[in-house]
């Protein structure tokens, strides 16, 4: 949100946009709260003109890939680094640009 903002096209996504402090995963019948806020010292995300995120299995995809795919969210449940990694790729991480 913030580059959105520095480069001048952010106002309607910060008027409109659902501010989050962290995001739900719902996998294996269980749901799992990653606190990005926590995670990432006090970051959150804005949401707009997006309802959910979800995992998708594409055709062709391999029974092995889904699994991966499962393997890969088990871990950021359970692992801080995993959870904290993942937070900061979904507030974005600092950029060290200059905006013209």
């Amino acid at each position: 949100m913030d580059l959105l903002v520095a480069a001048g096209v952010g106002q309607r996504a910060t008027r409109e946009g659902a501010v989050y402090r962290g995001i739900e995963l719902r996998f294996a019948g269980q749901s799992h709260r990653i606190d990005l806020y926590d995670l990432t010292e006090g970051h959150t995300i804005t949401v707009y003109a997006q309802h959910e995120v979800i995992t998708h299995r594409f055709h062709g995809e391999s029974p092995f890939h889904h699994k991966l795919q499962l393997a890969e969210l088990d871990n950021v449940v359970h692992f801080r680094a995993a959870a904290t990694n993942l937070a900061e790729n979904y507030v974005g991480l600092p950029l060290d640009i200059a905006l013209d």
